[in-house]
């Protein structure tokens, strides 16, 4: 019983971290949408607005505030694929993957044919040598 209550104790200061970690995205998002809202789609003065917030306390805990340059630095980044910014588009030609894939068996199958013809010439040369050492005894 004690490990179910650790893991639970765990599992709730896991929660607590993600949603602090969380939180500088989302108040970070919430200036900016204010700077949109603002400057009226003007991309000018949206900066100047941001730019005018970067040391003013934007988010405040009990224990510190944060300006909105603080937050912007510790917001998380998200990546190209998450933004809606990045397509990525993959070609492949059927014809040169068949070839490859025929030319990798023919290079196996050129290998087992020697290996065969080796191990046939050992037999008919093993058998020969046997037949011919009968043969003369007799």
């Amino acid at each position: 019983m004690q490990s179910k209550s650790a893991i639970q104790v765990f599992a709730v200061a896991l929660v607590l971290v993600c949603i602090y970690q969380l939180s500088f995205t989302w108040v970070t998002q919430s200036v900016e949408q204010d700077a949109k809202d603002w400057s009226n789609g003007d991309a000018v003065a949206e900066q100047q607005y941001l730019d005018s917030m970067a040391t003013e306390p934007v988010y405040n805990i009990l224990v510190k505030q944060y300006t909105y340059k603080e937050c912007k630095d510790r917001e998380i980044n998200l990546g190209l694929d998450l933004k809606g910014g990045m397509n990525v588009t993959l070609e492949v030609s059927v014809i040169e993957v068949i070839k490859s894939m025929a030319n990798k068996a023919l290079i196996r199958l050129s290998r087992w044919r020697s290996t065969l013809l080796l191990l046939c010439k050992g037999i008919v040369m093993r058998t020969l040598s046997l037949y011919l050492a009968r043969l003369f005894r007799a």
